[in-house]
């Protein structure tokens, strides 16, 4: 068979084979090779996995500062200072945590009641 020519092999289906058999045809002709699909998940993968890698030296570095450590000043001490003096009994922690809890619960509940009345009218 000549180079550049269509093998029937490569046709979808016998009719093609038969027609296509002595005709020049490109390598990337749907009507003669199957296409194949990629799948959407590998294509998104470039993106996510420069969102992934963003997100997490991120939240690494956030989570390496509040501990003490930043190497940009040269502090190198390691310590939950921060997180008992914030989470220490007579810390305005609690009192912010308890409204916060407080704003939630009731514009929940605010939000259920019109729309149980919404969807009863």
């Amino acid at each position: 068979m000549l180079p550049g020519v269509c093998r029937p092999i490569l046709c979808r289906a016998a009719g093609n084979a038969i027609k296509n058999a002595g005709r020049r045809c490109s390598p990337y002709n749907p009507s003669v090779l199957h296409k194949v699909k990629p799948s959407p998940y590998l294509s998104l993968a470039p993106a996510l996995t420069l969102i992934l890698v963003m997100l997490g030296a991120s939240l690494l570095y956030a989570i390496a500062e509040s501990l003490g450590f930043i190497s940009v000043i040269g502090q190198s001490d390691v310590s939950f200072r921060a997180y008992r003096a914030a989470l220490a009994a007579d810390s305005e922690f609690w009192v912010s945590l308890v409204f916060s809890l407080w704003v939630s619960v009731t514009a929940t509940f605010l939000a259920s009641i019109f729309a149980l009345l919404v969807a009863v009218w």
